[in-house]
């Protein structure tokens, strides 16, 4: 299939909801390794004055996303600055 599906979705959610934060912190790693401009993206937000808990909330939509594709068996291509 070369779509993430819903169930993907929520069995991905489900996931990296009841992650604590060392364990985001190693998909975190997962996902700098494979796309190290989408981190580099989020981390960027301090700067630009985004608060911290909407950092929070971007991660976790981010850390989904990652997951959801892992699940698939999906890859993304790497993203890059445009």
């Amino acid at each position: 299939m070369s779509r993430i599906t819903c169930d993907d979705m929520v069995r991905a959610a489900a996931r990296v909801r009841i992650m604590d934060a060392a364990q985001k912190g190693q998909l975190a790693d997962q996902l700098f390794r494979v796309q190290p401009y989408v981190v580099a993206s989020i981390l960027v937000q301090k700067q630009l004055g985004v608060s911290l808990e909407k950092m929070d909330f971007l991660v976790d939509i981010v850390l989904i996303c990652f997951e959801a594709m892992k699940e698939s068996g999906l890859t993304w291509p790497l993203i890059t600055e445009g």
